[in-house]
């Protein structure tokens, strides 16, 4: 459990998170002018569909540094669109809960970074599940680079 927490904290206050949200965030608003349902729909669909991905990530270089700092960390497989997928349902968890405004989303992940275990715990269970399973592939990455 130590290590869970240790890498829930890690998630919240890596590039990774900050950056990927970051970039969602960066579509959301643009497409505030819409529905917010759709534009957090546009936005999920971004983040776990990979060749949308991958089109946004080239025309964008914050996205790109990212998406660089993920494969660092998950690789470039399964555990990566699995880190994607959480960043969605996280996302849509902000999204929802602050009613689509996005400076209350990104005050929300401040204190999160700042009290990462509260965060945690504000998860659902699918979401504790994938964090749990990103932390152990990540553990398990780590043995073998470093035998």
């Amino acid at each position: 459990m130590k290590f869970l927490k240790g890498f829930c904290k890690y998630i919240l206050n890596s590039l990774f998170f900050s950056a990927v949200l970051s970039f969602s965030f960066q579509v959301f608003a643009d497409e505030l002018s819409e529905v917010n349902s759709k534009a957090l729909e546009k936005t999920m669909e971004l983040l776990q569909n990979k060749s949308q991905r991958d089109q946004f990530i080239e025309e964008n270089p914050q996205a790109g540094r990212a998406d660089n700092n993920s494969k660092q960390l998950f690789g470039d497989g399964a555990q990566l669109e699995q880190a994607y997928k959480l960043a969605s349902e996280i996302f849509r968890k902000l999204a929802t809960e602050n009613n689509g405004d996005v400076t209350k989303m990104l005050e929300q992940i401040t204190n999160g970074k700042q009290n990462p275990e509260q965060f945690y715990k504000s998860l659902d269970a699918s979401q504790k599940k994938l964090i749990l399973d990103l932390s152990k592939g990540v553990e398990e990455r780590n043995k073998k680079a470093h035998p």
